[in-house]
């Protein structure tokens, strides 16, 4: 297969640097670049392009314009296209007649390259072998190969990754089902001691209550206690009185008896 001519257009100078350096690097295209409008129509006036691939900002800027080059009587085909994208758009509105394939950024080797064959392929400028593949140059196809051996390593890691992943995830959820029952045992045991000491506590409030009217009884017999002592102390105070007053009347009659007496024997 010839040598195919490439056109890279983005005003992103380490984008555009990293395309023409995975481009050139397989020694099975010429690649030409350029890093806004003005040069990218100053080389398509010189040179038509097998593949022209440029950023989405660039088409957007002037469609009708670029469009005429696409589409330029002098080529035998409209040249094919490759629109690079920021991100990946589901709204197919924002599709471009002019484009024939998009490829969302960054540039991954492997997927850039794979991008640019499918696309050459889809635009008859590869031929394909005998089982129906791309036949292309042996060192397009050992630097694809080598990519998709890397990417395939990578994938196989990644798979690996999250078989480890998901049985991590499935020990954890065992360990997580056997906390769960855990605490729903902690949890309702909990419950059950709640409701005993919400039984031992109705328990000691009718306690409580039965005590403070034991207390009530008790001051009020201390209080009769009290008043019955007051009375009885009362009592014995007037008793006293009255036994003095006894004891000055036997003093008074001892004393009359003596002078009877007395009165007696002078007689």
């Amino acid at each position: 297969m010839k040598k195919l001519n490439v056109l890279l257009a983005d005003p992103d100078p380490e984008s555009l640097h990293t395309a023409f350096h995975i481009l050139d690097a397989t020694e099975q295209f010429n690649v030409m670049s350029a890093h806004n409008t003005e040069l990218l129509y100053r080389i398509l006036n010189c040179k038509v392009p097998d593949l022209l691939i440029l950023t989405e900002d660039i088409l957007l800027n002037d469609p009708k314009h670029l469009s005429d080059y696409i589409h330029k009587p002098s080529s035998e085909k409209k040249i094919p296209v490759l629109a690079l994208r920021e991100s990946k758009r589901s709204d197919k509105s924002n599709l471009n007649p002019n484009v024939s394939a998009y490829f969302v950024k960054p540039l991954s080797k492997a997927r850039f390259l794979e991008a640019i064959v499918q696309l050459l392929e889809q635009e008859s400028l590869v031929s394909k072998d005998e089982s129906g593949l791309p036949e292309l140059p042996d060192a397009l196809n050992t630097e694809i190969l080598a990519n998709l051996s890397e990417l395939r390593s990578s994938l196989a890691q990644q798979i690996q990754a999250l078989k480890e992943e998901r049985e991590q995830i499935f020990r954890e959820r065992i360990w997580l089902h056997k906390e769960k029952a855990r605490w729903k045992e902690a949890i309702d045991r909990l419950q059950r001691e709640q409701e005993a000491f919400q039984i031992e506590k109705l328990h000691l409030e009718k306690e409580s209550e039965k005590l403070a009217t034991e207390e009530d009884h008790f001051y009020a017999a201390q209080l009769k206690f009290l008043e019955d002592k007051t009375r009885l102390d009362e009592e014995k105070k007037q008793f006293d009185q009255e036994k003095k007053a006894l004891y000055h009347l036997k003093d008074a009659l001892d004393k009359q008896q003596r002078i009877l007496r007395m009165s007696n024997s002078v007689d």
